[in-house]
C-alpha cells in the first residue's frame, strides 16, 4: 500500500517537520503517505515519467493532498541539478534501482551528495535473489543485485553505507521473505541500505 514505506523511514527518525526527497515516485504509492504525514512544503520527488507525475498530481487534487504543496520534478538524468542546491533530511527510493543499469545506479550514488547535508539519511529499498552474491539480469529492465553490491558502489562514491534490512516492517517490498519469481523458479527478498555522507 505504501504505508509500510512511511513506517520504515519513521524507524530512522522521520518527523513531520523533516524534509523528504523520493527518488522515483511512480504513481505515488508511497508519496501519498509521505505527503499526508509531512508538514506542508516538506515532500519532494522525481520520476522519469511525465505521465506518472501528472496522474499523481490529479490524484492528490482529488484526495486533498495537493494542499500540502508537494514538489515534483520530471527528470531525464541522475544529476540532481534540478533540486537547485536544496538539501533534504531524508532521501527514499523503493524498487527503483532494480530497473536501472549498474552505471546509472553508480551515477546516482556519485551525485546524490548534491541533495544531502551532513545529517541526511538516504534509504534504498530493493530486492535481491536469495542465496546469491551475484548480479542477475532477469529481463530487459530488471536487475537483482546483492546488498553488498550496493554497499560497495556507495563506498566507491564516497558514501558511508550499511545493510539495515532488520529495520524492514512486514508488508514492505517483498516483505523480506522468499517470494517466487515467475517461471524461472528463483526467489527474491527485500533489503534496505542506509547511506550517509560520513
Amino acid at each position: 500500500t505504501g504505508a509500510e514505506d512511511l513506517e520504515v523511514v519513521k524507524r530512522f527518525g522521520l518527523q513531520a517537520d523533516n524534509s523528504l526527497y523520493e527518488f522515483g515516485t511512480g504513481f505515488g504509492r508511497s508519496a501519498q503517505h509521505f505527503v499526508n504525514f509531512l508538514d506542508t512544503d516538506h515532500y519532494f520527488g522525481n520520476d522519469i515519467s511525465a505521465a506518472r507525475i501528472r496522474q499523481m498530481r490529479e490524484f492528490f487534487e482529488f484526495n486533498g493532498l495537493a494542499k500540502k504543496n508537494p514538489t515534483f520534478f520530471v527528470t531525464a538524468n541522475n544529476s540532481f541539478d534540478w533540486a537547485e542546491g536544496k538539501t533534504f533530511d531524508f532521501i527514499w527510493t523503493m524498487a527503483v534501482f532494480c530497473h536501472m543499469p549498474d552505471e546509472d545506479v553508480r551515477e546516482v550514488f556519485r551525485n546524490v551528495h548534491k541533495i544531502m547535508h551532513p545529517s541526511s539519511i538516504f534509504l534504498a529499498l530493493d530486492t535481491h535473489l536469495d542465496d546469491s552474491d551475484r548480479i542477475h539480469r532477469y529481463n530487459a529492465k530488471d536487475w537483482f543485485r546483492p546488498p553488498s553490491w550496493y554497499c560497495d558502489a556507495a563506498a566507491e562514491a564516497g558514501l558511508h553505507s550499511e545493510d539495515v534490512s532488520e529495520k524492514l516492517v512486514a508488508g514492505v517490498g517483498s516483505q523480506n521473505v522468499s517470494t517466487p519469481l515467475g517461471y524461472k523458479g528463483m526467489k527474491f527478498s527485500s533489503h534496505l541500505i542506509k547511506m550517509t555522507l560520513s
